[in-house]
């Protein structure tokens, strides 16, 4: 018979406070952190490295620049590196002598024409990209589960004000109805969500988001960005830059 050995309280304890602390020493720590509410909800926003300049242009040539689908490039291929090879490829041995009977199976007909690819998308093309990044950070809600932040870009103009892109790899809403679109806005229904923050010296702001504004590549930035800030609807109101410890 095996008897049961029971732990002592502190034992327990001293095995509960090694966990918390091993689980505090693996995860990242922030280097950036905001605060901002919606309508709805307050937001927490977690930087934990801040995206390079050669991020940026990756992400603004798979909006630009989405690739050509592989029936595309397969069509667009020389003759002889399609498939099989050249025309001696065609039939069973190459030659004339190959073609059959007049009354036999002859030379094949022509395969059927198939309907051109359809085009990848920018959204589709940026949406593959941001899939396969590395996390860069976390946007937390009120939802259960926070997004990954896969492109965090910023700007710091000498006058001490903040520009700061940030992309998700969803789009904010997937977990549940918490991010409501603003009245008298147009619903854009990108598979991921752009997030742009423009802070002043002090440190406070506010927030617009893909949910109701087009994207472009930002002529001045170089990167991925909202269409029209100005007049897109403000999302994320009271953003504040905190104190990271």
């Amino acid at each position: 018979m095996f008897k049961k050995v029971l732990l002592p309280i502190s034992a327990i304890s001293a095995l509960i406070a090694i966990s918390i602390i091993t689980t505090a020493q693996t995860a990242p720590k922030p280097i950036a952190r905001f605060t901002a509410t919606t309508d709805s909800q307050p937001v927490r926003i977690e930087v934990f490295a801040w995206s390079t300049e050669a991020d940026r242009d990756e992400f603004a040539k798979a909006w630009t620049s989405p690739p050509k689908p592989a029936a595309v490039v397969e069509a667009e291929a020389p003759a002889g590196n399609r498939g099989g090879g050249g025309r001696g490829n065609r039939g069973g041995g190459g030659g004339p002598g190959n073609r059959g009977g007049r009354g036999g199976g002859g030379d094949e007909a022509p395969a059927p024409a198939s309907a051109p690819a359809a085009p990848i998308t920018p959204a589709a093309s940026l949406g593959s990209s941001l899939n396969k990044a590395a996390s860069v950070g976390m946007l937390w809600t009120s939802e259960t589960v926070g997004y990954s932040i896969r492109y965090a870009y910023r700007m710091a103009p000498p006058d001490g004000s903040e520009r700061i892109i940030l992309a998700t790899d969803r789009r904010l809403g997937a977990w549940n109805n918490a991010w409501k679109t603003v009245a008298g806005s147009t619903d854009i229904d990108y598979p991921f969500s752009v997030i742009e923050l423009r802070l002043t010296a002090t440190g406070t702001g506010e927030g617009k988001v893909s949910l109701t504004s087009p994207i472009k590549v930002d002529s001045v930035a170089k990167s991925i960005a909202l269409e029209n800030y100005p007049d897109a609807p403000i999302v994320l109101k009271a953003v504040k830059r905190q104190t990271v410890k």
